[in-house]
């Protein structure tokens, strides 16, 4: 494209991918591109790759949050092993997220087995910090969270499953 030297406004277009000519325009007073032409911006042509790929898609319907308060349901899932090790040789994360907040929490494991032992911890600084109960676990039912340990837990401290 640089050493044609084309006026063609529309091969710049295709050019640039469909860029917005405003910006083309820019690119020319800039100088930020050598041996771009001058041109000319069509007000009333508009090729058809542009106006597809300003066409915005429908957002999804909007459903509100289902808890209506902080700590009324909490989404906990158990992810990994990683590829990678963290600097402390974990392989796994405990992602829990809030329903209502959206605030986020992440506990590294190196194993499986310690799913439990972080969840108590986890419940026990979120419960201190937000003066609020944990009342709702919305679990992927993974085998992760399924001992009998972890349900009477549960149960003791009035967490639905």
């Amino acid at each position: 494209c640089f050493v044609a030297k084309v006026d063609d406004i529309w091969l710049w277009n295709r050019s640039f991918f469909h860029v917005n000519f405003d910006n083309i325009v820019k690119e020319i007073l800039t100088n930020a591109v050598r041996d771009l032409s001058k041109i000319v911006r069509p007000f009333n042509i508009v090729c058809r790759e542009c106006v597809m790929g300003n066409h915005v898609r429908n957002s999804f319907r909007s459903k509100h949050n289902s808890a209506e308060n902080k700590m009324d349901l909490i989404h906990t899932d158990l992810c990994g092993p990683t590829q990678t090790r963290s600097y402390y040789g974990e392989r796994y994360f405990i992602l829990s997220v809030d329903d209502y907040s959206r605030m986020m929490w992440v506990a590294f494991l190196k194993d499986k087995l310690e799913v439990f032992e972080k969840f108590k911890i986890f419940k026990a600084k979120v419960e201190n910090e937000s003066g609020l109960k944990i009342k709702c676990l919305r679990l992927d039912r993974g085998g992760e969270f399924t001992s009998d340990r972890f349900y009477e837990y549960c149960k003791e401290n009035g967490i639905k499953r």
